[in-house]
């Protein structure tokens, strides 16, 4: 379930990054940045989705 809405994410993510490099709204490194940022916080928003799932089924 997680793992479904963290690639539907992504997806739409990537897919409104390209579009907007297309329009040359944003510069391929603006682009770059702005992946590497987001999915630096997908990450984390996981990770953090993880600990929490393990700590409530543990008790």
């Amino acid at each position: 379930m997680i793992v479904a809405i963290l690639s539907v994410a992504i997806a739409v993510l990537v897919s409104t990054s390209l579009i907007s490099a297309l329009f040359g709204k944003t510069t391929l490194l603006k682009l770059l940045f702005q992946v590497t940022g987001t999915l630096l916080i997908l990450g984390l928003l996981f990770s953090f989705l993880l600990i929490l799932t393990f700590v409530l089924t543990k008790k």
